[in-house]
């Protein structure tokens, strides 16, 4: 239907001549947004501490733990989260994030970069928390002003909300691999792992004139396709 009132403040009668206004408009009331609410994405992807999950393989002292189902923290290296296919952490190639999504103003976005996942000792290691940063400033934070959160939940899924009250705008989607491509078909039909975060159609093809498998980072005999069809 279509609102016919005005933009004034509504105005409450509680006694003889005595009008209290609303903190809202009826303009508002009908056609406003909540503006005590934020909008809040989460990520349909859990995320696991692959060093837990495969010490057989990734992790050098404890190689002959059981494997574990620990879900990804901020404080964990950014080793952790992606993987690897042998025990040492020094020799791993940077992995490259490709993000995209729409920022609170509304504006739509594009943006790739890089983090270093090889160290030489834990405590100078990128950890999650770095990569959680580097997305917040891809939607527009900066030291003097915060316009999303982004953090992870305690299931390991990525979570970024919206901090502008009332406002709808926002959008995320990211893959990673160790491949450096500016084209995402590129990216899909080189034969590069790809790493998901959200299952979503960012990730899906529709049409690809070749596509490669990539074998599994820790058992080289399983091949995976790299990407979705629908």
């Amino acid at each position: 239907g279509k609102y016919h009132g005005n933009g004034e403040d509504l105005n409450a009668l509680i006694s003889s001549d005595n009008l209290v206004p609303y903190n809202i408009s009826g303009q508002d009331l009908f056609l406003g947004t909540d503006k005590d609410k934020h909008k809040l994405i989460t990520t349909n992807i859990k995320l696991f501490n692959q060093n837990k999950l495969h010490p057989d393989v990734m992790d050098a002292l404890e190689h002959s733990s059981l494997p574990e189902e620990v879900f990804i923290k901020p404080g964990d290296t950014l080793r952790e989260l992606i993987g690897d296919n042998d025990k040492d952490p020094t020799n791993d190639p940077k992995e490259f994030f490709y993000l995209q999504g729409v920022r609170p103003d509304g504006s739509s976005f594009k943006e790739k970069f890089a983090l270093s996942k090889a160290y030489q000792n834990q405590e100078s290691a990128t950890k999650v928390s770095d990569l959680l940063d580097k997305i917040g400033h891809a939607y527009g934070n900066t030291s003097q002003n915060k316009v999303v959160d982004v953090s992870l939940n305690n299931w390991g899924q990525i979570e970024i909300k919206n901090l502008t009250p009332g406002s709808e705008n926002l959008d995320f989607h990211l893959i990673s691999s160790d491949g450096d491509f500016d084209d995402l078909d590129a990216l899909r039909s080189s034969g590069k792992r790809v790493t998901e975060y959200v299952k979503s159609a960012f990730v899906t093809d529709r049409s690809l004139s070749q596509v490669k498998a990539v074998p599994n980072m820790y058992n080289p005999k399983v091949l995976e396709i790299p990407s979705v069809f629908v």
